[in-house]
């Protein structure tokens, strides 16, 4: 149970820099510490908490280090688990197979090229899952970076605060932990289920939907983790920025609706074909 914090509240150094407000929150020395294992324990339970405290404390790199270190383990270990599924390597195969068909029919291949390239990939499909690790960590890196980058602009543009990158990394680096305990649950289901295309989602409620539809991927975009990264990197802000949740939210619900909507566009595009 967190207890009152009766401690004055940091001086505010506010400045015109560029048309933004700059806001600087100097850490204060009767703040009690709170140690890295406690900052990653009260994002669960008091996330409010900690990023009161990130907003007073200087900067820490290890905010979003560690966490991005733990979702690349998160994700290499979950991309071999996965792959050792013999349905979820049919599923895959499936779904090459196909492409690969339809290619046929259009004319891009002859069937005796299909079924070459059916041969190779079922030679190199032992390489799925190095291929599938390296490249599921380098999209983690890209995406901490992005989310990163997403929050100095709306500090910095739309809630007119500056607020440096790295404080940005900070709090897009902590709300990003939650991907740890998703992945999780996401291989949990994939192993009960046997198929990639599952998720803490409504559509749990439609298991027949096939992967890669519009609907499947819009159903995606509600993914219970999904969303609660997004409320997560909203509070971090709303602390930081000084402007307050109700501020923030709108800002990051609109580019999670946003970057789903394009998801859904895609691949309306792509599953049409």
């Amino acid at each position: 149970m967190s207890t009152p914090n009766n401690s004055p509240e940091p001086e505010l150094q506010v400045t015109a820099v560029a048309g933004a407000t700059l806001l600087r929150v100097e850490p204060q020395n009767d703040e009690p510490a709170m140690s890295l294992g406690l900052r990653f324990v009260n994002l669960f339970v008091a996330p409010s908490e900690v990023y009161e405290y990130l907003a007073k404390a200087p900067a820490n790199p290890l905010n979003w280090a560690l966490p991005l270190l733990l979702n690349c383990i998160a994700i290499v270990a979950f991309t071999i688990m996965a792959f050792s599924i013999p349905a979820v390597v049919q599923e895959t195969r499936d779904a090459q197979a196909k492409a690969l068909d339809k290619m046929v029919v259009d004319g891009k291949l002859t069937a005796e090229q299909r079924n070459q390239q059916v041969e190779a990939m079922e030679k190199f499909s032992i390489f799925i899952p190095i291929v599938g690790s390296i490249a599921g960590a380098i999209s983690m890196v890209l995406f901490a970076f992005l989310a990163g980058g997403l929050v100095w602009l709306v500090s910095n543009k739309g809630l007119r605060v500056a607020v440096e990158f790295s404080k940005s990394m900070e709090i897009s680096g902590l709300a990003g932990l939650i991907s740890v305990p998703g992945t999780v649950v996401k291989l949990a289901l994939v192993m009960l289920r046997g198929t990639l295309n599952v998720g803490l989602n409504p559509g749990l409620l439609f298991p027949e939907l096939p992967m890669g539809s519009p609907l499947a991927t819009a159903l995606a975009g509600l993914d219970f983790f999904i969303l609660w990264t997004v409320i997560l990197i909203a509070v971090g802000t709303g602390k930081v920025t000084r402007r307050g949740f109700t501020s923030a939210l709108p800002w990051f619900g609109g580019i999670w609706f946003v970057f789903t909507g394009l998801a859904v566009a895609w691949s309306a595009f792509t599953y049409s074909k």
